[in-house]
């Protein structure tokens, strides 16, 4: 087990990708950016993160609110802030 907010357990620039598959949303936005952080410092010069996360515009059941309640926030198809910037809204 490894607690990525208090760091990973590998070195620096281990890993050519990183793969987080619904786990954004779990994340307190307060801490999104030291998540992000943490995969950048172990992630290899020109290496790929690869994030999904549910589209709370397309889910199951419109009308949930959030659609899972373990979700600390919920995501559209366009995210403009962490990292990149100008990502197009596909939604």
């Amino acid at each position: 087990n490894a607690d990525i907010l208090s760091g990973l357990p590998f070195d620096d620039e281990s890993f050519e990708a990183v793969i987080t598959y619904q786990v954004f949303e779990h994340i307190d936005p307060d801490d999104s950016v030291k998540f992000l952080q943490e995969i950048h410092r172990v992630l290899k010069k020109g290496g790929s993160l690869y994030l999904t996360t549910p589209n709370r515009k397309t889910r199951l059941f419109p009308f949930q609110k959030p659609a899972n309640k373990y979700h600390k926030i919920e995501y559209s198809a366009k995210f403009n802030g962490i990292g990149r910037k100008n990502i197009p809204d596909t939604g």
